[in-house]
């Protein structure tokens, strides 16, 4: 799923509907089931709305990259 699917139009991050709809796509409907799910993202918009989505969430970026 991208951010420009139609199903998405005017619901950008932080709402948490992108994960939903990409949970629901793999058949993960509860929110019990969305907790086992992980999410990596690289801002807090992201972060937030895969925390609203109740799934675990893992920041990445440019500082996490580099070493």
């Amino acid at each position: 799923m991208c951010g420009d699917d139609p199903i998405l139009e005017g619901k950008g991050k932080p709402d948490p509907t992108i994960f939903l709809e990409a949970a629901k796509l793999l058949g993960i409907v509860s929110a019990e089931d969305r907790a086992a799910v992980l999410v990596f993202e690289d801002g807090a918009p992201g972060v937030r709305a895969a925390r609203s989505a109740r799934s675990e969430e893992r920041r990445v970026g440019k500082e996490c990259m580099e070493s």
